[in-house]
């Protein structure tokens, strides 16, 4: 059987708006049609998410691929917020946004935090391949569905992109 991944990108908002329930038939749905084992989430919450209501209705497993802020330190991915603070001063943290840094510093500051993203995402794999169960449904923040697509991919996985941006109108804000 291939090792098929089905994967929706949406923001967070929406991954925890249980009263969402056009979201919600649409994971449903998804998650009948294409007969998943697994309903796999980038959250960081243990509370009742979208994807967790419906694998417990559909009674399939449910996995949180978002390692924790403990876990994120032994795996030596820095936090979003950690990487803002080192580039700013505690006066500009409390009175500036992070793009009113120069250009040099802002674009350092984006390096470092796609660096993380890239270092989350490799560790969500790492998770779905230790449960060895497809098809899986992964529901996650919609600046990752490329290069999470891209990851799959070149890890020999079949991967159908269902929507990219579930939800998400307007520019997708990845770089607080």
């Amino acid at each position: 059987m291939k090792k098929k991944i089905i994967l929706v990108g949406t923001s967070h908002t929406i991954q925890n708006n249980l009263n969402n329930f056009n979201f919600r038939n649409y994971i449903k749905k998804l998650a009948i049609k294409n007969r998943v084992k697994i309903i796999a989430e980038e959250m960081k919450t243990k509370d009742d998410t979208v994807g967790k209501i419906i694998s417990i209705k559909l009674k399939i497993k449910h996995l949180i691929i978002e390692p924790t802020d403990d876990e994120k330190i032994k795996l030596n991915i820095k936090k979003v917020g950690y990487i803002q603070w080192c580039f700013m001063s505690k006066y500009e943290m409390e009175y500036l946004n992070i793009k009113d840094l120069d250009d040099s510093k802002l674009n350092e500051y984006k390096r470092e935090v796609e660096k993380t993203y890239r270092q989350r995402e490799k560790e969500w794999f790492r998770r779905i391949k230790k449960v060895d169960k497809y098809p899986i449904l992964i529901i996650c923040g919609a600046c990752h569905v490329k290069p999470f697509y891209k990851l799959l991919k070149s890890k020999s996985l079949f991967v159908n992109i269902k929507n990219k941006r579930w939800g998400v109108y307007g520019k997708i804000e990845c770089l607080k």
